[in-house]
C-alpha cells in the first residue's frame, strides 16, 4: 500500500484526473491531504499553479479538508464522497455514485446508480444511466436524463428531472420556482398539506388526484391550485399518475415507514465504516475493501426493498391481484454472506475489534 500525505490548507483545490477503479473522498477537519493506493507507483500526488492534483491508475482512498473544492475528471469503477462542504464536481464515473453531507454538487455522466443523502447546495447531472435516489437536498435538482427510476424525499429546491423509470417524489417546493418532472413510466407526487403551489398534470394512464381542490373524478389531465400557488409544478407521466399529500390516509405510510427504517439503518452502518476509517490497525486499502463490499450489500438491500415499494405501489394504482412473491425475503439472503466471513477472518487477525465485528454485524442484520 502507497501513502501519500501532504498539507494543504483548509480550502484548496483539489483535482483528481482519473482513478482507475473505485474512488472514495472523506472530508475532515485540518489542513492536511492523505492519499492511499493498493500499490506503489500507481499514485500520483502534485501541485500544479493553484490546485493540487491527484492521479491513481487503480483504487484511490483520499482524505481531505471538508472546506475543499474537488473537481474530479474520470473514475473507472464507484465513486463515494462524504462530508465535503466545499463544490464538488465529476465528469465520469463507470460505476455508481454515492453522495453524503454535501455541498454543492454537479455532475457529468454517471453509468450507475446515484445516492444523495443531505445537501445543502444544488445538484445538477447531465445523464445517470440506472436509479437516482435524493434525500434531504436543501436546493436546486436539475437532471437531463435518469435512465431508470427517480425517488426524491424531502426535496426543498425547484425540481426539473426527466425519467425514463418511475417517480416518486416528496416535495416541498419554495414560492415563485418553477418545477417539472416527465417520465416514461409511473409517477407519484406528494406535497405538503400547507403547499402553496399551481399544479399542471398530464397522464398516459390513469390520474388519480387526492386533493383538497378536487372535487370530481379526474381525467387524464388537468390543473390544481393549492393555497395561493406560488409555486409551478408541470406533472407529465407516460404512465399513471397519482397526485396526493403528505401524511393522509393514501400517502404511502409503508413507503414512508421503509425510508425512515432505512435511513437509520444506513446512518449505523456509516458510524461503523466511519469507526475502521478511523482505525490505525487495518491498512487503509483493506478498510475501504471491506467498507465498499457492505456499501454493495446495502445497496442490493435497497433495490429489493424499492422493487417492492414500486410493486406495492402499482397494486395501489391497479387494484387488480399483484403476485410479487418474496421479494423482500430474497434481498435479504443475498446479504452479508462474504461480508461476514471476511469481518470473522478480520477479528481472529486482530485486525479488527470484537466491538467493531458486533457493530458492522448489527448493521448488515439490520439492513435485511
Amino acid at each position: 500500500m502507497e501513502t501519500i500525505t501532504l498539507e494543504v490548507g483548509d480550502a484548496p483545490r483539489v483535482r483528481v484526473r482519473s482513478v482507475g477503479s473505485d474512488l472514495r473522498i472523506v472530508g475532515r477537519s485540518g489542513g492536511g491531504l492523505e492519499a492511499q493506493s493498493p500499490s506503489r507507483g500507481d499514485l500520483t500526488v502534485t501541485r500544479e499553479a493553484e490546485a493540487v492534483v491527484v492521479a491513481s491508475r487503480v483504487g484511490c482512498l483520499l482524505f481531505l479538508p471538508a472546506g475543499a473544492v474537488v473537481e474530479v475528471g474520470a473514475v473507472g469503477g464507484d465513486a463515494r464522497l462524504s462530508g465535503m462542504s466545499g463544490a464538488a464536481s465529476l465528469e465520469t464515473v463507470g460505476g455508481d455514485l454515492n453522495l453524503r453531507g454535501m455541498g454543492a454538487v454537479r455532475l457529468g455522466r454517471v453509468a450507475g446508480d446515484v445516492r444523495l443523502v443531505q445537501a445543502g447546495g444544488p445538484l445538477s447531472a447531465e445523464w445517470i444511466g440506472g436509479d437516482a435516489h435524493v434525500e434531504n437536498l436543501q436546493a436546486e435538482l436539475e437532471i437531463g436524463v435518469v435512465e431508470g427510476s427517480l425517488f426524491l424525499r424531502h426535496q426543498r429546491g425547484a425540481v426539473r428531472v426527466k425519467a425514463h423509470g418511475d417517480v416518486h417524489a416528496e416535495l416541498e417546493l419554495p414560492a415563485g420556482s418553477r418545477s417539472r418532472l416527465q417520465t416514461s413510466g409511473d409517477l407519484i407526487c406528494r406535497l405538503p398539506p400547507d403547499a402553496s403551489v399551481s399544479i399542471e398534470y398530464r397522464s398516459g394512464g390513469d390520474a388519480r388526484v387526492a386533493l383538497p381542490v378536487q372535487s370530481r373524478p379526474t381525467t387524464t389531465s388537468g390543473t390544481a391550485t393549492l393555497g395561493a400557488g406560488e409555486a409551478n409544478l408541470e406533472l407529465d407521466s407516460g404512465g399513471d399518475l397519482r397526485l396526493e399529500l403528505m401524511g393522509g390516509a393514501a400517502s404511502g405510510l409503508n413507503e414512508e415507514w421503509r425510508q425512515d427504517l432505512e435511513a437509520r439503518i444506513e446512518a449505523e452502518v456509516e458510524a461503523a465504516l466511519s469507526d475502521i476509517d478511523r482505525s490505525q490497525r487495518l491498512p487503509g486499502i483493506m478498510r475501504a475493501d471491506i467498507a465498499e463490499r457492505i456499501r454493495s450489500s446495502m445497496a442490493r438491500a435497497r433495490r429489493g426493498a424499492h422493487r417492492l415499494g414500486r410493486a406495492a405501489d402499482a397494486g395501489r394504482m391497479h387494484p387488480v391481484g399483484v403476485s410479487v412473491g418474496n421479494p423482500a425475503g430474497g434481498a435479504a439472503a443475498e446479504i452479508g454472506n462474504e461480508e461476514r466471513l471476511a469481518i470473522l477472518r478480520m477479528v481472529e487477525s486482530g485486525t479488527l475489534t470484537v466491538e467493531q465485528a458486533e457493530q458492522l454485524f448489527r448493521a448488515m442484520d439490520g439492513s435485511a
